[in-house]
């Protein structure tokens, strides 16, 4: 893993947590807004994901 594709996985680690954080306490008050949006979240990486093309990042 080279040093572009370790900053990329880390900005979007850090990106990821503080979504979920934010969701997670925005559910408090909104149950199931928060419920559908983290839903949309998860269809959204999981597409971003299967887009990406194999070996973008790092030696995979």
């Amino acid at each position: 893993m080279n040093q572009n594709s370790a900053a990329f996985l880390y900005a979007n680690g850090y990106g990821a947590i503080a979504l979920y954080v934010g969701l997670g306490v925005l559910a408090l008050w909104l149950p199931r807004p928060v419920a559908i949006l983290t839903a949309l979240s998860w269809l959204l990486w999981l597409v971003m994901s299967l887009r990406q093309p194999r070996g973008k990042v790092g030696n995979i």
